[in-house]
């Protein structure tokens, strides 16, 4: 159910740069798998590319998940300024979307799920994972997810040469239901890099939020060729509002 942040970072990292390969395999006249393994290099210039438009933070909404009362402000918001705390024992899930034309290709491995569409050549990753509080004289979220965020970013700079990383606005997620009112505040940052075999431009979403005072981790990325991303086929924002946090039972 759950993957140590450790190990997991560094697995869904490789699985997201080297998955998207398989989904270009898949379509006609991508070329041999030999050609197409190689990882992405090297990244063009961040003003050379459209921007994402996952939605940024919204006002807190009016209502709360019941049985989870404590967690957020009054009305059920949790600020990246506070503890996510949902009273129980384990870190907190993903409910995962299954949109048309979207298949699976990665179901529960290590806290990790993750759906592809070949025709938009475009990877949808989740990672739930067991993480220890980093800060322990913090008083929120905010100083642990902020240093995953950058460990996440240093990983796809060490794997794929002269990245270039895009600070987007803070990103809200339901969580106690898959489309609730009730908010949840995440980290995102856009990551660009090229890819070594063809010199596409591709790009990569991060959403990070990390709960030490529950021993955990929650962070999604959404893969595609960076003309995607800002354009009508841009599957972001319907990834994003087809997720939510569950807490644990």
């Amino acid at each position: 159910m759950w993957a140590w942040a450790s190990g997991g970072l560094v697995l869904l990292l490789a699985i997201v740069l080297v998955a998207v390969v398989v989904v270009r395999v898949n379509e006609p006249g991508t070329g041999s798998a030999a050609t197409d393994s190689s990882p992405p290099s090297a990244a063009p210039a961040a003003s050379a590319l459209p921007s994402s438009t996952p939605r940024a933070t919204s006002s807190p909404s009016s209502s709360a998940v019941a049985g989870t009362s404590s967690a957020g402000d009054e009305n059920g918001y949790i600020s990246l300024d506070t503890f996510a705390d949902f009273n129980t024992g384990s870190p907190a899930l993903w409910a995962f979307p299954m949109p048309e034309d979207w298949e699976i290709t990665l179901f529960d491995e290590d806290g990790q799920n993750q759906i592809s569409n070949a025709e938009l050549s475009c990877l949808y990753t989740t990672l739930q994972s067991r993480q220890p509080a980093s800060d322990t004289s913090a008083t929120g979220d905010l100083a642990d997810s902020a240093e995953t965020l950058a460990s996440i970013e240093a990983s796809y700079e060490a794997q794929a040469l002269a990245t270039t990383i895009t600070v987007l606005d803070n990103v809200d997620l339901s969580w106690g239901a898959v489309g609730s009112e009730t908010k949840m505040e995440f980290l995102s940052s856009r990551i660009n890099y090229e890819r070594a075999d063809t010199g596409e431009a591709y790009s990569t979403i991060v959403v990070v939020r990390a709960t030490p005072h529950i021993g955990g981790l929650l962070y999604a990325t959404v893969n595609c060729p960076s003309a995607t991303f800002g354009s009508a086929t841009d599957p972001t924002q319907d990834l994003l509002d087809g997720s939510g946090i569950i807490p644990a039972p």
